[in-house]
């Protein structure tokens, strides 16, 4: 009951009512093709007037000429806009498909991309992430770092959320990790796809097994085939993976009919040829992103730096979102020093 109390005052510091009210916007959305083109219409019509380098390009067969992150490094200042909304902040990638990239968004961008979590979570795996007991086993060193500041510490109590930091692992610290996951006992796990590996890897090794565990969300790095089943055997629950950048934000999230469903509603999604040219159902090629919300520095038609293709069957589950077939990329492989860390 007290969590329940200061979850709600706290809940302008947390910003979670502009996310909610995001949240139901999705939900409410009768047609999200057409409302996704709305968005994108309504961006191009801003950054038109209110942005330097999308008010110079030219622009091939009615589109925008594809945006690579030299360019972005070449046109830093020329992409941020000269007007935009909200509080404004610098973030940078990972560099997981490359060179680290730094770029500018603001709060508007930073909501509809926790909306668009809170979506996939409420909406397609059934949990509430705002309540529901979890353990978030990550690995970056920042994230780690931020949780760290007192206002984190509260929302992670309030969220009844474990931030269990798996930048270094070694043996003794996964031993830890398992203790600490069987003591809590977390509706669910989430975790970057390489730490959730070695983590199941050492249970096994140990004779652990997990009980009562809902599922577990795999992210931030390509979740392999063998660690998709070693997870799964050690949990003994399914596992979904999410797909997702410091960029752009959520781009897709898998269901429980294990098709990955394309978020459209906060990211369009192309795959094009080696030409820049966009392909049809089923074919590999380049995933190019355009973020919906980030009007201060927009990222339109972003060459992300994976490979993926997009088909046009539908799911059982009956989502009315795209399936994004197939991803190649984003790996990060882990290795194991003489020390065993």
């Amino acid at each position: 009951m007290l969590k329940k109390i200061l979850f709600f005052i706290l809940k302008k510091r947390l910003n979670l009512s502009r996310v909610e009210a995001i949240y139901r916007t999705i939900v409410s959305a009768s047609e999200l093709e057409k409302f996704s083109n709305n968005q994108i219409d309504k961006l191009i019509g801003f950054v038109s007037k209110n942005n330097s380098y999308y008010k110079n390009i030219k622009y091939i067969n009615n589109s925008v000429p594809l945006l690579t992150k030299p360019l972005i490094n070449k046109n830093f200042k020329k992409l941020k806009s000269k007007k935009f909304f909200t509080k404004t902040y610098l973030n940078s990638s990972g560099g997981s498909t490359g060179k680290s990239q730094t770029f500018l968004q603001d709060y508007n961008y930073s909501n509809w991309s926790s909306a668009t979590v809170l979506f996939y979570y409420r909406n397609i795996l059934g949990v509430d992430p705002n309540c529901t007991k979890k353990i978030v086993l990550w690995g970056s060193e920042r994230d780690i770092f931020n949780q760290r500041d007192y206002p984190n510490i509260i929302s992670n109590w309030l969220t009844n959320t474990v931030f269990l930091n798996s930048f270094k692992l070694d043996e003794k610290i996964l031993d830890q990790y398992i203790q600490t996951i069987k003591n809590y006992q977390p509706v669910y796990i989430r975790g970057y796809a390489g730490s959730l590996y070695q983590l199941s890897k050492q249970a096994k090794n140990r004779g652990v097994s997990f009980k009562g565990i809902k599922f577990v969300s795999s992210a931030a790095e390509k979740l392999r085939d063998f660690m998709k089943k070693e997870i799964t055997e050690t949990f003994n629950c399914p596992v979904y993976d999410f797909y997702g950048s410091r960029e752009v934000g959520a781009i897709a999230g898998e269901c429980t009919k294990n098709n990955m469903h394309l978020f459209t509603f906060n990211n369009i999604v192309e795959i094009v040829d080696r030409s820049n040219k966009r392909i049809c159902d089923g074919k590999k090629g380049k995933i190019v992103v355009s973020n919906l919300h980030n009007y201060s520095m927009p990222l339109i038609r972003y060459e992300i730096g994976d490979i993926g293709s997009i088909t046009s069957k539908k799911c059982d589950c009956r989502l009315k979102l795209p399936i994004l077939s197939e991803i190649d990329g984003r790996i990060t492989d882990h290795f194991v020093k003489k020390t065993g860390k």
